[in-house]
């Protein structure tokens, strides 16, 4: 990330608009679809299996293999960022790891993973 691009939205706050919406308005009503729409949308688009997870008990929909399809792209782009880590830890310095440590965190943050980042470079 440059010093002179934006900083990434992260998180981004029109999906936890779209959260509230869809748990507080009846499933019939045009803002809960809405809100679904956003949703589903952001969570393909960005491969948020752990948003998708928490909406388990919320879409009557819910699919296990689009959470599992999601969870294994996840689980790809972790990989890569652990071995960027690991190759900065053997062959290069400090800023290198930092580099990399700081890039899987804004992967984590991005898919709003809550529980992993407190167990990386741990």
């Amino acid at each position: 990330m440059s010093s002179d691009s934006p900083p990434p939205k992260i998180p981004d706050l029109s999906l936890a608009q779209s959260l509230f919406t869809l748990r507080s308005q009846a499933s019939s009503s045009t803002a809960y679809a809405s809100a679904k729409d956003h949703l589903l949308k952001e969570i393909e688009a960005n491969s948020l299996a752990p948003l998708y997870l928490q909406l388990k008990d919320d879409l009557p929909d819910w699919n296990q293999s689009i959470y599992d399809a999601l969870k294994a792209k996840n689980e790809e782009e972790e990989e890569k960022w652990d071995a960027k880590l690991k190759e900065a830890e053997k062959v290069d310095g400090e800023s290198e790891v930092s580099e990399a440590l700081i890039g899987k965190f804004m992967f984590l943050a991005k898919i709003l993973d809550k529980v992993r980042p407190r167990h990386v470079g741990g």
